[in-house]
């Protein structure tokens, strides 16, 4: 009986991906044939019969091809996308959290900038002073994993364009739904909240980020293909 990996290597074709992953399809493929083909031994076919009935258990061996290259391109970027924007996003946002964190238990009471008639932006500087590190760490880190400008600045300052979506959404159902707010409107220490805890520590991340957008990045190929 013909070698089922071959016969499976000549019905498929050039896989135009990375030759060890190509080599671990058709290897999976070919012992689905050769258990089919086993199967019809057992019933009686001669060795090439058993092969051509096998091999023929796939009846479209170009779409299959083209399947396959699909998935592993889907799984190519999904892979990318991890490691050069959510991983970078997901550790800057734990860094800034937990300094926060640190930093509210080391001063408990913020900087307060009046600004008018009892308003008031509340700034924690040590925590503001430690953002740009964590912003360049995110977008060296997007970066180093192949990361494109607007992602490395988005790995950099996710912690800050995250609270402003939150913020954005629970002002959005506050002036909707909220009718407690007769005697002044809610506008003035909401855009004050963004300003300390959103809009500043956005700028200070994008500020430490700003040497990690330049230069070339090694993104991987989307194809399967190299060079």
């Amino acid at each position: 009986m013909r070698d089922p990996r071959e016969a499976v290597r000549r019905r498929l074709g050039p896989l135009d991906m990375d030759a060890g992953r190509a080599e671990e399809i058709i290897a999976e493929l070919a012992d689905h044939v050769s258990d089919l083909a086993e199967e019809w031994l057992r019933r009686g076919a001669t060795a090439e019969e058993a092969m051509g009935h096998a091999l023929s258990s796939i009846p479209d061996w170009d779409g299959l091809r083209l399947e396959i290259r699909y998935a592993e391109q889907e799984e190519d970027i999904m892979s990318y996308r991890v490691k050069a924007l959510w991983l970078p996003a997901v550790c800057t946002t734990t860094l800034s959290m937990a300094l926060f964190q640190l930093a509210q238990w080391a001063w408990p009471l913020p900087h307060s900038m009046w600004l008018w008639r009892g308003v008031a932006l509340f700034l924690y500087w040590p925590w503001l002073l430690c953002l740009p590190f964590i912003g360049a760490f995110g977008a060296y880190w997007s970066r180093r994993a192949g990361g494109r400008l607007l992602e490395r600045a988005f790995a950099g300052a996710f912690p800050a364009l995250g609270l402003i979506c939150f913020l954005a959404l629970f002002s959005s159902w506050v002036l909707v739904f909220n009718e407690g707010w007769s005697h002044r409107p809610p506008l003035v220490p909401l855009v004050t909240f963004v300003l300390s805890c959103a809009v500043f520590p956005g700028l200070a991340l994008l500020l430490g980020a700003l040497p990690f957008l330049k230069g070339s990045q090694h993104e991987p190929a989307r194809d399967g293909t190299s060079g």
